[in-house]
């Protein structure tokens, strides 16, 4: 007789929703880039010389940087890549799975308004990730 093969586990399941989620193999691979050194060591003041259309309301690019300072500080995360409705960033630090990763995907879906994610699978993705991709367009 032969075996059935097992069920998928409910976290098999939840890893098919966000493993796509994890690294950078959702950023998409650009042309030609422009190399900009900003005059900082501190990589969360970045809004003060470049532009996201997230921020762009009133008090958008002050909101932005607290938000990427407490980023650096909690996750270690750096911007990479930044290009009008695409920030990119790369951590060193991960989450646990839980509280901490669900306030985090809550964050990064208020400055990435045009995330087409559920906050779980964005809490489940950063949880085991060392890359972000956010993205906000008109």
């Amino acid at each position: 007789m032969r075996s059935r093969p097992p069920f998928p586990t409910l976290a098999d399941l939840a890893r098919r929703w966000y493993e796509p989620l994890v690294g950078t193999r959702t950023w998409h691979p650009m042309r030609a880039v422009q190399l900009v050194l900003l005059p900082t060591t501190s990589p969360w003041l970045a809004p003060a010389w470049i532009g996201y259309f997230g921020a762009a309301r009133p008090g958008g690019p002050e909101a932005w940087a607290a938000a990427m300072r407490l980023w650096h500080r909690r996750w270690g995360a750096e911007l990479v890549a930044a290009f009008s409705t695409t920030l990119q960033f790369v951590v060193s630090r991960q989450p646990q799975p839980g509280p901490s990763a669900w306030e985090l995907a809550g964050q990064l879906l208020a400055v990435g308004g045009s995330l087409q994610h559920e906050q779980w699978q964005l809490a489940m993705a950063v949880a085991h990730s060392d890359a972000w991709f956010l993205h906000d367009r008109p």
